[in-house]
């Protein structure tokens, strides 16, 4: 497949930097991005990066894509959990256009051959009369041998360039990751979620998947599918579950 890589949009701000702790907390952190819609915040590298939850994300300088993306959403305030979702069809679309083939598991990571290459934080604050900003943290995979990472993620993380016979160029990459995420957070707002929902679930294998739940309770069972808002639902003692919130465990992955 020829990937067909966007050109520079002459609207968008991309701000580049060598070395920070973390783009999301940065972005969050100033109010004069956090006001700029589409702005990007990239990082060749970053010593406390952050998963879902509070993990922690492991810097490969130069050989990941390290960026947040800002997003102030048009449309509906339920939309939002659904933007987690949206990040990560939007990643996997773009690492199609590459000739991987990745598959997303709930609720925004995405995979090649069952490990993870790319990790997706999405975060909100209030603007200044109360609408939300939504900061989506992408931290992506892109150069390098999968047997040189480190022993601490060697098991569980993959790299795009070992998953495709194309040449692998982080800066066509970045720039098809922004195509897809703007198209399908424009189709968001305009009411095109049941779309996007049914595009998410043509990539993910989730359907009969063991799980464990941590939340208000703790409780183990089976994924069945998502909800028409994107909720993970879960199959457990015979009674059908939706997760809205809580740590979820695959107990049949690794990551």
């Amino acid at each position: 497949m020829q990937n067909k890589t966007p050109p520079p949009s002459p609207t968008r701000r991309i701000i580049r930097l060598d070395h920070t702790d973390s783009t999301n907390r940065l972005v969050l952190e100033t109010p004069e991005f956090l006001e700029e819609n589409h702005l990007v915040v990239l990082a060749r590298s970053q010593t406390q990066g952050r998963g879902r939850r509070g993990r922690s994300w492991v810097s490969l300088p130069g050989s990941q894509l390290l960026f947040s993306y800002v997003h102030h959403p048009q449309g509906i305030r339920g939309d939002l959990p659904v933007i987690s979702l949206v990040a990560g069809l939007s990643v996997a679309q773009a690492l199609e256009e590459f000739g991987a083939a990745p598959r997303l598991k709930w609720p925004n990571d995405v995979k090649l051959a069952g490990k993870k290459v790319c990790g997706i934080l999405v975060e909100t604050k209030p603007g200044p009369q109360g609408d939300p900003r939504v900061v989506i943290g992408i931290g992506l995979n892109c150069l390098g041998r999968e047997e040189e990472l480190p022993l601490e993620i060697k098991s569980i993380a993959a790299i795009l360039a070992a998953h495709t016979v194309q040449p692998v160029d982080p800066e066509a990459v970045l720039w098809t990751v922004l195509a897809c995420l703007d198209e399908n957070l424009e189709r968001l707002g305009a009411g095109e979620k049941p779309s996007l929902l049914e595009s998410w679930r043509a990539r993910a294998d989730l359907a009969g998947k063991p799980v464990r739940v941590e939340g208000e309770t703790v409780y183990s069972g089976r994924a069945v599918g998502i909800s028409p808002e994107g909720y993970l639902l879960v199959e457990a003692s015979g009674e059908l579950r939706t997760v809205v919130s809580g740590d979820v465990t695959w107990l049949d992955t690794p990551g």
